[in-house]
């Protein structure tokens, strides 16, 4: 789910503030220049912030990402100084992750730390500077990660959906409660032994705290749901606030041989980070759509655009 929050983050930065191929009213009295700040960051993870300015219709949509920008980053009211300058070339995605051909790769600037790690349940505060435009801050806590298993079921514990079987894969969350807390779910499959990484495979369920909370379908089936990994799975407590709560989901015959192990991982996000990732689902949803109301990506940065959130992982193999 970390690799797919960083396809989020660039192709929020290269999609989002480059603007929608239709025509669109401008206020063009808002369109001044603004800082845009993407940083998205986990436990036990180095810091990462790259900084840009927002595109406007006066300079062709197009992004300046700033190699200059000054950033100061407190952790506990601490100033953290290790950061270090670096920079990848990004290729600009549509909606559907296809490459724009008519826009240019552009290079990405972005700071990050040398050793400082994110640490859950810490608040972090963020402030950018930049020569003639507004300064912008942001906050961030990273949310503790939740407690999860997966059960033993025995073989051939299968469903049919339009006629294809799915074998069944059953782990629970312990929810602390007294709180909302939101969840981003992935599951993968691995070659035990081997150099390969895990990637992340399509599941089908009819779980309702995952259908309540969704945005793009992925198929619908009266039994269920398939969720596909490129969009991601996120959800909320508010079926099991404080509970023990067991999650059933339906893989791939194929992955059940010894030639595969499986691996549930759970994100716990922080509320900005969920407002940003489904908002940015439901931009990703209306893109094609010409009637669609223009959606806004989710933005926690003050007196800018872009976020600055955390959220914590969680592991475990079936």
């Amino acid at each position: 789910m970390q690799r797919i929050f960083h396809n989020i983050l660039f192709l929020t930065v290269l999609t989002a503030f480059l603007g929608c191929e239709r025509d669109l009213e401008y206020d063009l009295t808002g369109a001044t220049p603004r800082l845009v700040v993407n940083s998205l960051f986990s436990q036990d993870s180095l810091m990462r912030i790259e900084v840009s300015v927002s595109a406007s219709p006066g300079n062709g949509a197009s992004i300046r990402s700033l190699r200059d920008a000054r950033i100061f980053l407190f952790e506990d009211q601490i100033l953290v100084k290790d950061f270090s300058l670096d920079s990848l070339i990004a290729i600009p995605l549509d909606f559907q992750g296809n490459p724009i051909v008519s826009v240019s790769p552009t290079k990405l600037f972005f700071h990050h730390t040398l050793t400082t790690k994110a640490r859950d349940g810490v608040k972090y505060l963020l402030e950018v500077r930049y020569p003639e435009l507004a300064t912008i801050s942001a906050s961030a806590i990273l949310p503790r990660p939740m407690s999860i298993r997966t059960i033993d079921q025995p073989l051939n514990e299968s469903i049919l959906v339009n006629g294809q079987a799915l074998d069944r894969l059953v782990f629970e969350i312990d929810d602390n409660g007294g709180t909302n807390n939101y969840y981003g779910l992935e599951i993968l499959a691995f070659k035990p032994g081997s150099n390969e990484k895990p990637h992340r495979i399509v599941f089908f369920s009819g779980e309702k705290s995952f259908a309540e909370n969704i945005v793009l379908s992925d198929g619908q089936h009266s039994q269920g749901v398939y969720y596909l990994p490129a969009n991601g799975v996120y959800f909320s407590n508010g079926k099991f606030k404080g509970r023990r709560k067991q999650f059933e989901a339906y893989v791939d015959p194929n992955y059940m041989t010894p030639q595969y192990q499986l691996r549930v991982r759970v994100l716990t996000l922080s509320k900005p980070c969920f407002d940003f990732v489904t908002s940015y689902q439901k931009q990703k949803l209306n893109a094609n759509n010409p009637f669609a109301e223009p959606t806004q990506v989710y933005s926690n940065i003050d007196g800018g655009l872009g976020i600055f959130a955390g959220y914590s992982v969680t592991e475990a193999d079936f």
